[in-house]
């Protein structure tokens, strides 16, 4: 297994100029934006380039923009990369992207959710009563209980987002918002206000939920290729009716974020690729999980030390000297011809396709998956190992190699 799980940004990680420096010379990113503006009505491009950022910070406008770069993002990910995660999980409207990029909704239909999403949220803060703010350096347990202590059933305040041990977000209504702030000055404790519209993951988000569930009723989810993490339970969902309910409860319900991480430790996670702009789970995952290793795919620094890492040219060559290292107990030299010989020398081929091209060029999923097969029809060929155990060397070998 690889280890690997695929971190989807929210809200908060957008910024003008998303996508301008692959627009003009990676088919891609002019592929997905211009597809993304012709679903949506409105140039996907001029409002991550040159428009203007008080739009991009709208909330309709925010959460498809970053789905778009995300799934950018991810494209690029595969292509240059192309290891498939164990586990995935977005915060808050990342979901939506950890969902379309494992193929459990379409970029279509994942596109037109979080649409509609961000109007009916929008719609339900636009009297603007509410807000939210990142806080750091409080113990959890009194943050919980200056919340309590500030809040009426008129003026709810409540931790919306569980980031970090050493962060957490509080959203609700601004007067008791501000009870809360001068309550935490006299501790010197630092806070952030976040920009979004609204008071997200909390109770006054209830009437967007209602008209999202409506919408969602409507919608099929599709069986995804590998588990993603509900932000509601912060354990993998199970079917279509599951992920249907964690979406309409993660409008009014706090966003698990550490226990989400935690548990893909627990699973076998040991790196992170944060896929979409800005690097801020990256950093959120160095304070959960220090032994972590993380990349931020948006910072030019990481994504090159990350195909360094993974190298496409090391994992063939690795490929090529575990195929012929296993040991061979099939003399019938007609199947060894076809089953052995013939896949080692598409491996050499793969090989030396990729070391005389541009990263650019390739499409590391589909190579890595050829290359697996070969593997895996040169150990069933040489019978070295019983048939049930055939499928277990095969799945470490495999996940090893990644």
């Amino acid at each position: 297994m690889s280890g690997i799980a695929l971190l989807f940004p929210g809200q908060g990680s957008q910024y003008k100029g998303m996508g301008v420096k692959t627009y003009k010379y990676d088919s891609h990113t002019k592929q997905i934006m211009e597809e993304a503006s012709d679903i949506l009505g409105y140039d996907m491009y001029t409002l991550c380039s040159t428009g203007e950022m008080e739009q991009l910070s709208r909330t309709s406008y925010t959460q498809p923009a970053l789905l778009t770069m995300s799934m950018i993002a991810f494209q690029t990910y595969m292509h240059q990369v192309g290891i498939e995660p164990i586990l995935s999980a977005g915060h808050s409207l990342g979901e939506y992207s950890a969902l379309v990029a494992s193929g459990a909704l379409s970029f279509q239909e994942g596109l037109r959710l979080v649409q509609q999403r961000g109007q009916f949220m929008e719609n339900t803060a636009k009297d603007g009563t509410g807000s939210m703010i990142a806080i750091r350096g409080i113990d959890l347990d009194e943050l919980e209980r200056l919340c309590i202590q500030h809040s009426t059933p008129e003026q709810p305040i409540v931790i919306a987002c569980y980031n970090s041990r050493l962060q957490h977000v509080v959203a609700g209504h601004s007067q008791a918002l501000e009870r809360l702030n001068r309550s935490l000055e006299q501790q010197q404790v630092q806070m952030n206000l976040l920009s979004v519209s609204g008071p997200f993951h909390t109770i006054l988000m209830e009437q967007a939920a209602d008209r999202l569930a409506t919408f969602l009723h409507t919608q099929t989810f599709q069986q995804s290729r590998w588990p993603i993490i509900s932000n509601v339970t912060a354990q993998p969902y199970t079917s279509d009716v599951h992920i249907r309910q964690g979406l309409i409860d993660q409008m009014t319900c706090a966003v698990k974020w550490q226990q989400s991480l935690l548990y893909m430790v627990a699973e076998g996670v040991h790196t992170t690729i944060e896929i979409g702009p800005r690097n801020i789970l990256t950093r959120l995952s160095e304070d959960i999980v220090p032994t972590t290793h993380g990349y931020a795919f948006d910072k030019h620094q990481d994504r090159q030390r990350l195909i360094t890492d993974y190298s496409l040219d090391g994992w063939l060559k690795e490929c090529l000297a575990q195929s012929i290292s296993l040991p061979n107990c099939n003399w019938n030299e007609e199947e060894y011809e076809l089953g052995v010989i013939q896949p080692i020398q598409r491996l050499k081929q793969m090989l030396s396709e990729v070391s005389l091209s541009n990263t650019n060029d390739l499409h590391a999923a589909d190579i890595r998956e050829k290359a697996a097969s070969c593997l895996s029809e040169i150990l069933r060929t040489k019978k070295g190992e019983k048939p049930s155990q055939q499928d277990v060397l095969i799945h470490q070998l495999v996940g090893g190699l990644a």
